[in-house]
């Protein structure tokens, strides 16, 4: 009996040191993400205009591009994108396998209308237009 015990103390161990060195690399994964995602949203910033109230799209989406844990870059076209930031909390946005966006007759409003994804849902506190063909024009990759 006295075995059967150490057994499950030593198997409890295990599991709980395999259980920290994966949420120790989940971790260092989510780092490592969000810091080349700072350079990706310090790039977008240095093209996106004032914040608007809504922008009109012709019905469907060209991409989308998920920044941080609270901003995403969404093209309309191939060349118009906006920079949408959704309020706190928004949890798992970054790591999100795909996200919809509510409208209204083709229009996205800032704080009516939300980002949904796995059963979340962000309402957008602001969206820029970004100039995305100038990006372009300028070279700007966004990685």
């Amino acid at each position: 009996m006295t075995h059967l015990i150490r057994l499950r103390g030593g198997l409890w161990a295990a599991l709980l040191l395999a259980g920290l060195l994966a949420s120790a690399t989940a971790a260092a994964d989510s780092a490592a993400a969000s810091g080349s995602n700072k350079v990706t949203v310090d790039l977008v910033m240095q093209y996106a205009g004032a914040p608007v109230d809504r922008f009109t799209y012709l019905g469907r989406y060209q991409g989308l591009k998920i920044l941080s844990d609270t901003q995403v870059l969404l093209w309309t076209t191939i060349n118009d994108a906006y920079l949408l930031t959704v309020r706190k909390p928004c949890v798992g946005l970054l790591f999100a396998n795909g996200v919809f966006i509510t409208s209204n007759s083709r229009s996205v409003t800032a704080n009516l209308d939300r980002l949904n994804f796995e059963n979340q849902s962000c309402f957008i506190s602001e969206i820029r237009p970004v100039d995305y063909l100038k990006m372009k024009q300028e070279k700007k990759v966004i990685p």
